[in-house]
């Protein structure tokens, strides 16, 4: 099924940076733009009309909708909806309140796109990708959460900036999920193709304890923005959202070429998990096509990984609990 349509769920703050990144980038050409079922659609159209005036030229089109019936048929539905984190709050503060929105919309996906790609960003990411994925019942590789990769740009930008390089000369993947259960594998970052341990050995750099700390600092890196902005962030989100689905839509049509990129899944065995976790993934049209399992991936980050599985684990089953 190729027609275009791509269906945004949530008209909050992610749901329009999302839609305006979409819009901007050509991607989709047609995007649904749900709110509640059922409710007034003047903030709706005004959001979308403010995407419009701040676009010269021409993108896909934007159609606010109320009823969960005009998903049908999208190529791929994305759910923003739910309460966005304050400073006071954790992202798992939120999970009862957000699961009962999502297995909402879950439902209504299954029933009128039953072949969409399932994108949620709903917090806790990790945790509404597991909801999604049982109330849906799709398989895996159609439900993806929205990964780590604002995670990742941000430690490179620290790193370089410490190092007095460039970020673009430097790559790495956070894994795990967002926040304290964040994992970030040193070993396995690269600067100019050269792992960041080695780059560092051959400068005689003495900044390995520095770079270590960094690391540990970045899993709060947002909290300042939370209490800066009152709200979560949403610029950054909206961007890497949008990366996200341009993999998808722009996927070649052969299954087993995509491109590489992070997103939470649920694991059937990889990093020796059966949970849904972040980690890196090749994506294209249909989705995931596989995960990627990191080299130089030590017992210290395994471990870490398998316990920020196993605490994903422990809120999901809050969080199925409460539907039932």
């Amino acid at each position: 099924m190729i027609n275009g349509k791509i269906s945004v769920i949530g008209i909050g703050n992610v749901g329009q940076s999302t839609i305006m990144n979409l819009f901007e980038k050509r991607i989709g050409r047609s995007i649904y733009c749900f709110d509640i079922p059922g409710a007034d659609l003047t903030p709706i159209k005004a959001r979308i009309d403010e995407i419009r005036d701040s676009h010269e030229q021409l993108g896909p089109d934007l159609i606010e909708s109320n009823n969960p019936k005009e998903i049908e048929g999208s190529e791929i539905v994305i759910i923003t909806s739910g309460k966005p984190r304050t400073a006071n709050q954790t992202r798992d503060d939120l999970v009862k309140g957000n699961a009962k929105i999502v297995a909402e919309w879950a439902e209504y996906v299954k029933k009128y796109a039953s072949e969409a790609v399932f994108v949620v960003v709903t917090n806790p990411v990790a945790v509404m990708t597991w909801v999604a994925l049982e109330k849906t019942g799709f398989p895996r590789q159609r439900v993806l959460g929205m990964g780590s990769s604002l995670d990742a740009k941000r430690v490179i930008r620290e790193f370089a900036k410490t190092l007095g390089l460039t970020s673009a000369h430097m790559q790495g993947y956070v894994l795990g999920d967002h926040g304290e259960n964040m994992v970030i594998p040193i070993e396995s970052f690269t600067i100019y193709g050269q792992s960041l341990r080695s780059y560092l050995e051959s400068s005689k750099s003495d900044k390995f304890e520095e770079i270590e700390k960094i690391a540990e600092n970045m899993k709060t890196a947002s909290q300042y923005l939370i209490e800066g902005l009152k709200t979560s962030p949403w610029l950054g989100p909206g961007e890497h959202i949008s990366n996200q689905c341009e993999h998808i839509y722009y996927g070649p049509p052969n299954h087993l070429q995509g491109t590489i990129t992070n997103a939470i899944v649920k694991l059937e065995g990889e990093y020796d998990i059966n949970g849904v976790v972040g980690v890196p993934v090749k994506i294209g049209r249909r989705g995931m096509i596989e995960v990627i399992e990191l080299d130089n991936f030590s017992e210290k980050y395994k471990k870490m990984l398998r316990e920020a599985s196993e605490h994903i684990k422990k809120v999901t089953k809050i969080a199925l609990d409460a539907l039932n």
